[in-house]
């Protein structure tokens, strides 16, 4: 069972989040040193969160203070063609392509494609990988040939 979990900026305001992260000691002006932070159960029971833990917390509470939203979703998961376009910022159509010419894994449930997230991340990376790589080729190049930026 996949269970994706997404925080809007609507949901928590940027003035909650802003109060998260003086809590945890986010600003400027705060030494971070790896602090240990803790849960508080409905029963009054207290647990010290692991050091991932609090570090994904203040991952979340930084980005919802920017005034974004946060999707978690377990790297296990399997995605629609129409969440892959999402988290590629290209379309619908163009992953269909892209995934018919075999430059991304997939699987079909029924007539419908599945990517799996893991997948599509290793992708964005090496598209990313890519694009830096081509980006120094444009930057040498103009620099020999004295051209100006």
């Amino acid at each position: 069972m996949t269970v994706v979990k997404e925080i809007l900026p609507r949901v928590v305001s940027r003035s909650e989040a802003h109060e998260l992260a003086d809590m945890l000691q986010l600003h400027p002006g705060h030494t971070r040193h790896h602090q240990s932070a803790s849960l508080v159960g409905t029963d009054g029971t207290t647990k010290v969160l692991p050091a991932a833990l609090y570090d994904l917390l203040v991952t979340v509470v930084g980005i919802l203070e920017s005034g974004s939203g946060v999707t978690v979703v377990p790297l296990g998961a399997e995605l629609t063609t129409a969440e892959t376009a999402e988290l590629l910022n290209v379309s619908r159509p163009h992953v269909v392509k892209m995934l018919e010419a075999g430059e991304m894994a997939f699987h079909k449930v029924g007539t419908h494609r599945r990517v799996y997230l893991d997948d599509v991340l290793k992708f964005r990376e090496a598209r990313n990988t890519q694009f830096h790589e081509a980006m120094t080729k444009v930057h040498e190049v103009s620099e020999q040939l004295d051209l100006p930026d």
